[in-house]
């Protein structure tokens, strides 16, 4: 396993659960590549350490089955060979930090995070989860690049990852940008669909007619292609949902990366700029 250091730059999150993120603790390292969306699978703990709560493992297993939602998430965005700004969601808040893997204080610029209350199950794995990330000091990509695990220095607290991917996924539409502004999709409309294949095939919907294509992704660096889409030639029951029809379809066309963020997908364009939302089918 490689060092982690400068893991979580003071979340907020964890600031609430505890009196005090302030740490001077320096550790030797080397880099590793943490890029891209993981989900995590896994959980193990003393669950003594944590007022005997055990039941992460049902938590976990009761996201994954629900279908709805990406899970308890942990992203990482490189912007150094050796520092990643790292995100993610934790079961009710979203979390954001900072990791080096070039020496420093494992603690650092605490940067603004999402304080906000949840269902009591949630909240109580959340509480676990975030402590555990607050004590990660190595890490290690598998070699197929598929799993991440992270553990505290004595192995007592180990998270394991599985790489995010959009294949196998399916998204119903529930913002788009108007070229003003992201707004919501309009009531009363059939939502327009997409659908991620196992081979780089894709469907789905317009909302008024049925899509078809392909598509490529990058799982590190998040970059999204679309091959040409084809449509059938239903005609609009309003103009409305005409309007709505061609301003996806010339959205997904300027698409070239996504982010994920609990049970959302973004799509972006060049710049960075938010075009479509979609919500996890």
């Amino acid at each position: 396993m490689r060092n982690l250091v400068g893991l979580f730059a003071g979340i907020a999150a964890v600031c609430a659960f505890f009196s005090s993120c302030a740490s001077t603790k320096v550790l030797e390292t080397s880099s590793a590549d943490i890029s891209g969306d993981w989900i995590l699978s896994s959980l193990e703990y003393d669950a003594d350490l944590y007022d005997g709560y055990d039941a992460a493992a049902d938590f976990i297993a009761d996201l994954e089955n629900s279908g709805k939602t990406t899970g308890i998430s942990f992203s990482a965005d490189k912007t150094t060979e050796d520092v990643f700004v790292v995100y993610g969601f934790s079961g009710v808040n979203s979390y954001n930090g900072t990791v080096s893997f070039n020496g420093g204080s494992l603690l650092e610029n605490p940067p603004a995070a999402t304080l906000v209350s949840g269902a009591p199950k949630a909240e109580r794995f959340e509480r676990v989860f975030l402590q555990m990330l607050a004590k990660v000091e190595t890490a290690s990509v598998s070699s197929d690049d598929s799993t991440l695990t992270m553990a505290d220095t004595d192995g007592a607290n180990v998270m394991v990852f599985k790489r995010f991917e959009l294949a196998d996924t399916s998204w119903g539409l529930s913002a788009y940008n108007t070229g003003n502004a992201v707004v919501s999709l309009p009531t009363q409309v059939d939502i327009p669909t997409l659908v991620f294949g196992d081979a780089g095939n894709l469907s789905g919907s317009t909302g008024v007619n049925r899509m078809t294509g392909s598509f490529s992704s990058d799982s590190k660096t998040r970059a999204l292609s679309f091959g040409p889409l084809g449509t059938t030639r239903m005609a609009p029951a309003s103009p409305q949902l005409g309007e709505l029809e061609a301003a996806y379809l010339e959205l997904l066309g300027k698409a070239v990366s996504y982010r994920i963020s609990g049970s959302s997908l973004t799509l972006c364009d060049a710049d960075g700029k938010s075009l479509l939302v979609f919500y996890m089918m």
